[in-house]
């Protein structure tokens, strides 16, 4: 999937170069290449589990998440961070989907508008699998921390199973590694979608607003009983 977004990133296709003028994008290609090479993919030759390791991670136990938080604080004192996404890869649930985190009350939904949009533009992304509930167990994950820490709204972990979709054209067949690659590269034309289309971002905000309707305020409901 990283290879799909570097290989859209630097095509010349007009979503990329809009996407190359109007942001700077920092990737880290992999976060555990020590517990990879040992046969790890959650471990590091720590033993620790990075995504459980990003609330106050030290440099000699978790180099690797110590300096990508160092990034960001330097990156957030000398500009704004738009976007953050974690690629992980899942051993059990099908799909292509997203884990966000839920916005205050004057952001209510605006963090499900990049992962319904997401949805509508690549069969394989389904925004029915989304969860945007923070649980207690998570809290030491990258996507939490960076939400919490840093303020971001769009802070996301981008799962992709290890096995293959619930519905559409590769129904019950694994992702190869062509689809993987774009997986990716559709990731980054949502992303494009996103940032210069008002249009759709505000059709798909009213949509999520349709679905996710406010719940009554104390006042209404004291209005209707009467």
């Amino acid at each position: 999937m990283m290879q799909g977004v570097l290989e859209y990133l630097v095509s010349n296709e007009e979503g990329a170069r809009y996407l190359r003028d109007k942001f700077v994008f920092k990737i880290v290609p992999m976060l555990n290449p020590d517990g990879v090479i040992c046969g790890n993919y959650r471990c590091s030759l720590s033993g620790l589990d990075l995504n459980r390791q990003w609330i106050a991670p030290t440099v000699k136990m978790c180099p690797e998440n110590y300096y990508v938080k160092d990034m960001m604080r330097k990156t957030i004192d000398s500009r704004a961070i738009m976007f953050f996404c974690d690629f992980h890869g899942h051993s059990r649930a099908k799909n292509l989907f997203m884990y966000g985190c839920a916005g205050t009350k004057n952001d209510r939904l605006k963090e499900r508008i990049f992962p319904l949009l997401f949805s509508k533009i690549y069969e394989n992304f389904r925004f029915d699998s989304c969860n945007f509930k923070v649980q207690k167990e998570r809290e030491g994950t990258a996507r939490v921390v960076m939400w919490r820490e840093f303020t971001l709204l769009n802070s996301f972990t981008l799962e992709t199973t290890f096995c293959g979709p619930t519905e559409g054209r590769l129904v019950n067949c694994h992702f190869s590694i062509s689809t993987l690659k774009e997986n990716g590269r559709q990731f980054c034309k949502a992303l494009y979608e996103y940032s210069s289309n008002d249009v759709r971002v505000r059709e798909v905000r009213r949509e999520l607003e349709a679905l996710f309707p406010a719940p009554a305020t104390k006042e209404k409901k004291e209005k209707s009983s009467k």
